[in-house]
């Protein structure tokens, strides 16, 4: 894979099958290739985190404008879909997908005081997660990162910070 070019493109990944004519040897999968490129490349991290945060409101997940996905010749929307999601899922922390339900339940409620069974509509165990989360900030157990995205303006409450 080369360097990006002067568009901040880094050229096509190929994804290739054993049964394509161009395959010697076993190709990289993609999202071996995508890790790698991220940890040298900051802006495209932080295009995969919140690729990732949406996942749950889109069945076909961008992939930052760096890359262009090449499927052999035939290969159906749905399959270029699921190798999508396979790239973002295999080169993001799942965090990033609690925290697109999170940030979604707080548009809609105007809050995070998320009940313990509380559940999203597609299963995810929102309410878990979050108390999870308030238990690991409580311990001094999460991450400066984490606790900088969960705490903009926001998120914040008058008496007391999302950790309530």
């Amino acid at each position: 894979m080369k360097s990006p070019d002067a568009f901040g493109s880094y050229g096509r990944i190929p994804v290739l099958t054993d049964a394509d004519p161009r395959v010697e040897g076993r190709p990289l999968p993609p999202q071996q290739i995508v890790r790698a490129l991220r940890a040298h490349d900051e802006p495209l991290g932080i295009a995969l985190d919140t690729s990732r945060a949406h996942l749950h409101s889109t069945a076909d997940p961008r992939l930052p404008a760096k890359f262009t996905v090449e499927l052999p010749a035939g290969t159906g929307d749905r399959l270029l879909a699921q190798v999508r999601l396979l790239m973002v899922r295999q080169a993001t922390s799942p965090w990033w997908e609690g925290y697109g339900h999170a940030a979604t339940y707080h548009d809609r409620h105007g809050h995070l005081a998320v009940p313990q069974a509380h559940r999203t509509d597609d299963g995810y165990p929102l309410g878990i997660r979050i108390n999870g989360l308030r238990r690991a900030y409580a311990q001094g157990r999460l991450a400066q990162e984490r606790i900088d995205a969960l705490e903009p303006p926001r998120w914040r409450r008058p008496t007391r910070r999302w950790s309530r």
